[in-house]
């Protein structure tokens, strides 16, 4: 079994690829939320990265697919947990981007024509308080991207977010807004339905 499907069949992610977390009470939460979601004791709860360096790939020919970030007064940093689905059915082609950010500016970034998002990284600085990003983009054969869309910026300063692409879309891209008074990202996602070409 790959790293990969270690990680993802660990405490935390059950066998049908979804995140099982906790949406915390008397919290707003943006975007689209799987209800299966909510049920899950906050002791269940497992982030990726634990406020230090992320690094996540999805499982061969799986995309990316529900983002949760919570973010903590503390270390005035974020921790995060992704989920993938299958978006792939042939050969895919993958790659790595640069980093497409510099410490306390935005992002606007989406995958080369026909990619989806299957994976990230973020490297993080102390002394910014902040994350530079890059994303592994794949792309199948003989399929286009088609009815594409940017969410509105899906939370807000300090908030936690459970966001999740809706069916029969796949995730392609992000522009983050980054504010250097609050030392905090706002976030939108672009998504496309993937057809035959």
């Amino acid at each position: 079994m790959s790293a990969d499907c270690q990680r993802r069949a660990s405490p935390g992610i059950g066998n049908s690829g979804t995140l099982e977390m906790i949406i915390p009470p008397n919290r707003s939460i943006s975007g689209t939320v799987n209800p299966d979601l909510r049920n899950i004791p906050q002791t269940e709860k497992r982030w990726l990265n634990d406020y230090q360096m992320l690094h996540y790939v999805c499982p061969h020919r799986a995309s990316i697919s529900i983002i949760v970030s919570q973010h903590s007064n503390k270390t005035k940093d974020r921790v995060w947990d992704f989920a993938c689905k299958t978006s792939f059915r042939g050969l895919i082609n993958c790659s790595w981007t640069d980093y497409v950010n510099n410490f306390d500016e935005g992002i606007n970034f989406s995958c080369p024509s026909k990619s989806l998002i299957c994976g990230l990284e973020n490297l993080l600085d102390d002394k910014h308080k902040d994350r530079r990003w890059k994303f592994y983009c794949c792309q199948g054969d003989d399929v286009c991207l088609t009815r594409c869309i940017w969410t509105p910026y899906i939370n807000k300063y300090k908030e936690y977010f459970s966001w999740q692409v809706p069916e029969g879309s796949h995730l392609v891209g992000t522009v983050c807004y980054n504010d250097d008074q609050r030392g905090q990202r706002r976030w939108q996602y672009r998504y496309c339905a993937m057809d035959p070409c």
